[in-house]
């Protein structure tokens, strides 16, 4: 079994804001082309099932794929931002020291231990890989399109790796995550490079 995480794509956010769960964060230019990107990528590959993440940025990154594949997208509310942020939403990173002193510093610090979270790290990570555990299939690949902090803490939990250093090898906009189940449980994997199907044009 071979399951890919994907985090979305760039977002348009020129007033620099969290936009955590807000609505009507799509994606830039840069993150559409991303996406078409990551449709070439996976689309010569088995995919039997393609889930996202309700928000819209990761629908818009998912799409692409799912037209390549004549898929449908199943929406998991489970693959949601991380609902910390929520906290902060709407605020600008630049102006979080003022608007919330010590909070992220403690985020960027040891984000396994936030008493003002509503929601923690721990249970932000179950949430999500119980999402992934119940969309995985043995036909083919599943590709999941969510959000950094999940995407990066999901890796960890699954391959069975510590939440230490949580922030030092996040998964850049529209990186993709191949993990493969094997006797031992899931592996991290190197994405085989896969040609384009036949009749689609490189970027």
């Amino acid at each position: 079994m071979r399951i890919h995480l994907v985090r979305h794509g760039h977002v348009h956010n020129p007033r620099h804001l969290v936009y955590a769960s807000l609505p009507g964060f799509g994606l830039s230019d840069e993150g559409n082309k991303q996406a078409a990107t990551l449709a070439l990528r996976l689309s010569g590959m088995a995919i039997a099932r393609i889930v996202s993440s309700p928000l819209e940025r990761a629908i818009q990154t998912a799409t692409p794929l799912a037209s390549a594949l004549n898929l449908p997208i199943i929406i998991d509310h489970d693959l949601s931002e991380w609902r910390l942020l929520d906290r902060w939403a709407g605020h600008s990173w630049d102006s979080l020291h003022e608007s919330f002193p010590t909070e992220v510093e403690a985020y960027l610090g040891d984000p396994r231990v936030l008493p003002f979270a509503e929601e923690s790290l721990d249970a932000m990570a179950r949430r999500c890989t119980d999402a992934i555990q119940r969309h995985a299939v043995d036909i083919g690949d599943t590709v999941f399109v969510f959000h950094q902090d999940p995407v990066e803490a999901s890796t960890r939990v699954l391959t069975r790796s510590t939440l230490d250093g949580f922030h030092l090898e996040k998964p850049e906009h529209g990186e993709i995550r191949t993990l493969v189940r094997t006797a031992t449980g899931w592996q991290r994997r190197a994405m085989e490079e896969t040609p384009p199907p036949i009749g689609v044009p490189t970027p």
